[in-house]
C-alpha cells in the first residue's frame, strides 16, 4: 500500500515534481524515485505546514497548529486536501488515499485495478 505512485498519467504537480527530480538528479524517470512515498508525503507536508506558518504569521508552536487545523483547500500532490486538519483529526490522509502496487522488474508499480 503507498499514497502515491509516480507511475501513470500524472497531475500538474505531479508532472512539475517529476522535471524538478530530473533536473536535480538526472533521474530518467519514475522507477528512478527511490523513496516515492516520502517525496509524496513530504512534498505536501511541507506546503502544508509553509501555508499553516503563513497563516500563522510566525513559526510558534500553538500558532502553527491552530492554523493546521484551520487551513483551506490546498491542490498537493497526493490529492486536493479540504480542510487537512481539525481539532479532532490530524490525519489528512484517509484509507481512500492509498493505491495498492507490486514489486514487478525490480519497480514498485501500481496494480491495475478492475
Amino acid at each position: 500500500m503507498q499514497t502515491y505512485s509516480f507511475f501513470g498519467k500524472q497531475s500538474e504537480i505531479g508532472d512539475r515534481v517529476i522535471a524538478a527530480l530530473k533536473a536535480k538528479y538526472g533521474l530518467k524517470g519514475p522507477e528512478d524515485i527511490l523513496a516515492p512515498v516520502g517525496t509524496a508525503n513530504a512534498y505536501d507536508a511541507m506546503h502544508l505546514v509553509g501555508l499553516a506558518i503563513d497563516k500563522a504569521g510566525a513559526a510558534d508552536g500553538a500558532k502553527v497548529r491552530d492554523a493546521l487545523e484551520n487551513l483551506g483547500d490546498y491542490k498537493g500532490l497526493i490529492k486536493t486536501y479540504k480542510r487537512p486538519f481539525t481539532p479532532e483529526e490530524h490525519d489528512a490522509l484517509t484509507e481512500s488515499d492509498y493505491v495498492l502496487v507490486t514489486w514487478r522488474g525490480g519497480k514498485i508499480v501500481p496494480v491495475a485495478m478492475k
